[in-house]
């Protein structure tokens, strides 16, 4: 049994890198002086306060950070002066830790393993909540250079406070000593060994298991010691024999440092033949991780790194790589005659508009989804009852404590209630471009949900789109993709707000599995094109219109906008076929070969005519989709260039599961059909919302649904009952 002390363990706790005493006054203050800002007291570790906060489960008290007053130079000092606020945390965890290893454990009994648990998520919550939050404004700051400043100090975060278990804790640099390090591997040591008697000897038959199974919140926890526990086992191979444990480290530094710098390559280096040197570097790095990576594997016990990732944890829908196979295959033969027959650009942003289809407004779109999510009418997604409504509500941001709430003037405030008392979470809208925000829209929690007892989760959802001319402007028209892509990131957004965890920080849906965490935002947007909803949207952006020419959708005007999404998807589908086909080749390469440059350039060419004959540009010689593959597993999306269309397949099936109810049904519309539609709606959101990370896979799985209308639910149900 390994031994640790206090001492020890406050320096090893944040990856092994030691808190190095600097004079940090002279700087803080010069970043005061340079900045002319000033606070009697540093906003952010006011905020993170926050976590120490309790309130009963049906509070309706918002208490948000004060994102309006942060500057940089807060977070570099709140580096500093963090692990001593946060100390008692520290203490408490490592006394669990011990005295669960002074004792006999019984592993018919939860309270010790669900006590390690709220310890760990006690002290991760601060910490995800500073990175979560400094690396929105890395993104989101109101200007470029604001955004450079975080972006430092988001670096000084990763490298002073980096979230223990997050990223690899075999460090590829040299910021700590192989002393430094052997204490924090000898903790987690610790850790593993407690998680593993607390878990017992069932932790490789996790559906046998009844704790996996129950509803009590005896999954949630049991769930998530599986999840840590592997995670410790295949980022150290701590559970290893010494030697094998000793070769295994060896190699995971390998992956990282060629993780590292496939992350900080540029895509205009790959597509450019007079960079041969840095697509070498790719063509060697790529090499390194399949090879290196495939070693790991073995000695986890795997057949290689492909197997490791897709079957290990027995949580993704995705059971093997032939099975990814297949569903490209059969998506690619039944969409591509379709893609070959189009003759027009389906991603031309005017194009409807050209159909003279015309657009909704924000304001509209919001409010359609915040119908179709609340209402208590049979319509409800989420299938309430008048005893159960969730309720959507936005909030002013005309007052100065309102504004206090945002990094950016034009951000917008939405809070999620249930039953009008209880505060389930909030969202924070980023709606509109400006200089230095990334184009493509993403969603970030900002704060996990910890039980109900404490703080509700907190998200930002950033999309790009246009702005409104005057800033008095009643509302703004956006494009039908724009309101796509709202509905998309909004039911990201709902699936961190509406998991019920009690330890988010490892439940929450950012640990999603990766083939199921696309599935509730590719049904928003089957929803957003119901017709119903189309008509929905248009009466809402109507009304908030101040144009008096007509904005109603015709029964043909409805036909082209589906036609318009049908193409999109189409070539969008072949796209993700394509990908996901080329991360399976490049990770499945035999164990005496090696990719060369030409090889590379053949396969991804080999796979361009047989997936996108459509689009032939002149750049299918270079490496950029190779990077673009290679840096999407290098920032953890493992193996998971298949999730958008798996995705599309199970959506399109939930999607007729929950809204049409007994499809086979005459009368859709009968009261037997609606009761049985508002039971299918509660249960989405009990099988994908409720449970966060610890979805059970297989309640995902559908069966009996058939009679599919339009061609792409046609297309959706006949791969998925292959």
């Amino acid at each position: 049994m390994c031994r640790i002390n206090n001492h020890s363990y406050k320096r090893l706790l944040w990856n092994g890198t030691a808190l190095k005493k600097r004079c940090f006054h002279s700087e803080y203050l010069g970043d005061v002086l340079r900045q002319r800002t000033w606070s009697p007291v540093n906003p952010i570790l006011e905020d993170t306060k926050s976590f120490e906060t309790t309130s009963t489960s049906s509070t309706s008290t918002v208490i948000l950070p004060k994102y309006s007053q942060w500057r940089p130079h807060h977070m570099q000092d709140a580096v500093q002066k963090y692990p001593l606020q946060f100390q008692k945390d520290q203490n408490k965890l490592l006394e669990t830790l011990k005295e669960d290893c002074s004792r006999q454990y019984n592993n018919q009994d939860n309270n010790n393993l669900n006590q390690i648990l709220t310890d760990w998520d006690a002290l991760q919550a601060p910490l995800h909540f500073l990175h979560g939050s400094c690396y929105a404004l890395t993104l989101l700051a109101e200007t470029l250079t604001q955004q450079q400043e975080w972006n430092k100090e988001y670096n000084r975060l990763q490298a002073h406070l980096p979230i223990p278990l997050q990223q690899s804790i075999i460090s590829d640099d040299n910021s700590f000593s192989t002393d430094e390090e052997e204490e924090y591997l000898q903790f987690v040591q610790l850790l593993h060994a407690c998680l593993q008697n607390a878990l017992g000897d069932d932790i490789n038959n996790e559906h046998d298991d009844n704790r996996s199974s129950a509803s009590d919140g005896t999954r949630d926890y049991y769930w998530a010691g599986t999840f840590l526990l592997r995670k410790i086992q295949h980022q150290t191979g701590i559970h290893l024999p010494s030697d094998q444990r000793r070769e295994f480290q060896q190699t995971a530094r390998k992956i990282q440092s060629a993780q590292s710098r496939i992350r900080q390559m540029d895509a205009r280096d790959m597509s450019s033949s007079h960079r041969p040197q840095q697509q070498q570097l790719l063509v060697d790095d790529t090499n390194t991780i399949v090879e290196v990576g495939n070693q790991n594997a073995k000695r986890l016990g795997y057949d290689n790194y492909l197997q490791q990732i897709v079957s290990s944890t027995g949580s993704r829908m995705a059971t093997s790589e032939q099975q990814i196979r297949d569903m490209n295959m059969a998506v690619a033969e039944l969409f591509q005659p379709l893609a070959e027959a189009i003759q027009h650009d389906p991603f031309d942003k005017q194009w409807l508009e050209k159909q003279h289809v015309p657009s909704p407004t924000l304001n509209g779109t919001l409010q359609a989804l915040f119908q179709l999510l609340g209402s208590s009418s049979d319509s409800c997604l989420l299938g309430n009852s008048n005893k159960n409504t969730i309720e959507i509500i936005q909030q002013s941001t005309n007052d100065d404590e309102a504004r206090d709430l945002l990094w950016h003037k034009e951000n917008r405030i939405f809070h999620v209630y249930e039953d009008a008392a209880v505060l389930l979470g909030t969202i924070i809208l980023d709606p509109f471009q400006r200089t230095g925000k990334p184009e493509q829209a993403f969603t970030i929690p900002l704060r996990h949900r910890r039980g109900n007892n404490h703080l509700p989760p907190l998200v930002a959802v950033s999309v790009n789109m246009s702005p409104p001319v005057w800033d008095n402007d009643k509302d703004v028209t956006i494009t039908w993709e724009d309101a796509e892509t709202l509905w998309h990131e909004f039911g990201h957004a709902m699936q961190f707000v509406l998991a019920q965890t009690s330890v988010g920080t490892l439940t929450g849906a950012q640990n999603m599995p990766t083939d199921v965490s696309e599935i509730v935002p590719k049904i928003m947007e089957l929803c957003l094109f119901d017709e119903s909803t189309l008509l929905s949207v248009m009466d809402f952006s109507s009304a908030n219109s101040s144009s008096s020419s007509s904005n109603s959708l015709t029964p043909a005007m409805i036909e082209t906008i589906h036609e318009w999404r049908l193409h999109r998807r189409a070539l969008q589908s072949l796209q993700h076929a394509f990908w996901g086909t080329l991360e399976l080749d490049l990770f499945t390469c035999a164990d005496d070969a090696s990719w060369e440059r030409g090889s590379l350039v053949e396969l991804k060419r080999q796979l361009a005519f047989q997936y996108i004959p459509h689009d032939l540009p002149a750049g299918k010689d270079d490496l950029s989709t190779i990077l673009h593959v290679m840096q999407s597993n290098a920032t953890g999306m493992h193996i998971g260039m298949y999730r958008y269309l798996w995705a599309e397949v199970f959506s399109a099936a939930w999607y007729r599961h929950i809204m049409c109810g007994d499809v086979a049904s005459d009368d859709r519309r009968s009261s037997s059909n609606l009761t049985q539609k508002k039971e299918l709606r509660r249960g989405f959101r009990e099988k994908l919302l409720d449970p966060g990370a610890a979805v059970d896979t297989d309640k995902l799985l559908l069966g009996g649904v058939n009679d599919c209308e339009g061609v792409l639910e046609t297309l959706m149900l006949d791969v998925y009952s292959r």
